[in-house]
């Protein structure tokens, strides 16, 4: 059996100041003295104390096997890493997630006066904050799935622009930033051919046909505009419902729906009933139309 080497003014006076954690265990051995079967508390420091969320009357009575700050699972851990540095001499440096006191640390291990000094670096907030910000990552790339699930699978056509300013700060151009399926298949290109493109190079009749202005006057004047607009465009000549609002500072995000079977279904109704109108006033005999009047009892 080795002799413990265990000082407690000199303990204190080397680790009682220090900023972190500062423990140290003394090796408890079976009867033959050939093998350590536990490690026992000697010391620990006031801020080891905290971390551990003991107090100093506690660490008088508990070891490896017994100390509640432990699950069982890093008992075994640390019962072999323990072993391990104190029979090689090696120093051993670890992350762990210890889910009793809910904190993290990074852990390092030597043998010191014929024991264990821990020395440990709570990294608890730090670990918290990537932690939060891997979380806010997976829910950001979520809500970017579930939006590009919802876009491809609108039966409108939806785009996201930026304006393209010349050196005065006009507008002159927007560039594509996000664009749905049905976008992409009414302009003939796939998605990724797309996004990063200017307006004007896919689109160059949007001068004439005041799609161009009516994107500029939204930016400029911040109020959403709906407009039916015929679009002429070889394969997708028709009536379409535009609706454009702003984004941000820079941008506006545009729908669009074909509208050119509504309006000759339209025309067709408004066309038959002047048709019947024609022919309800020239005719020569009477004509009258009834409504049925139901007993008020009847249901």
């Amino acid at each position: 059996m080795n002799e413990t080497l265990y000082n407690e003014s000199l303990f204190t006076e080397s680790f009682g100041w220090q900023p972190q954690a500062f423990i140290w265990l003394s090796p408890v051995w079976d009867t033959t003295g050939q093998t350590i079967v536990d490690f026992i508390y000697m010391y620990s420091n006031e801020v080891g104390l905290h971390y551990l969320q003991l107090n100093r009357e506690q660490l008088k009575h508990i070891r490896i096997s017994n100390t509640p700050s432990l699950t069982d699972g890093m008992r075994q851990r640390i019962m072999a890493e323990m072993v391990k540095v104190f029979l090689t001499g090696e120093t051993l440096i670890t992350n762990i997630y210890n889910p009793i006191i809910d904190k993290y640390g990074k852990v390092s291990r030597i043998k010191f006066r014929n024991g264990i000094l821990t020395s440990i670096q709570d990294t608890t907030e730090e670990a918290k904050a990537i932690q939060q910000l891997q979380e806010k990552t997976r829910e950001l790339e979520l809500q970017k799935e579930l939006s590009n699930s919802i876009l491809d699978v609108s039966m409108n056509g939806i785009l996201a622009m930026e304006a393209v300013r010349n050196e005065e700060g006009d507008i002159i151009d927007f560039t594509f930033t996000k664009i749905n399926q049905k976008c992409a298949s009414f302009l003939g290109l796939p998605v990724a051919s797309i996004v990063g493109k200017r307006y004007l190079d896919l689109l160059p009749l949007s001068k004439q046909n005041g799609l161009l202005e009516l994107k500029i006057s939204v930016i400029e004047t911040g109020q959403p505009i709906q407009k039916e607009i015929w679009f002429d465009r070889a394969g997708k000549e028709g009536w379409y419902n535009v609706s454009i609002v702003k984004l941000g500072t820079n941008g506006i995000v545009q729908t669009f729906a074909s509208i050119t079977e509504i309006k000759q279904d339209k025309e067709q109704l408004e066309k038959a009933a002047q048709r019947f109108e024609t022919v309800v006033n020239s005719s020569q005999a009477g004509m009258f139309t009834l409504l049925p009047i139901k007993d008020e009892k009847e249901v």
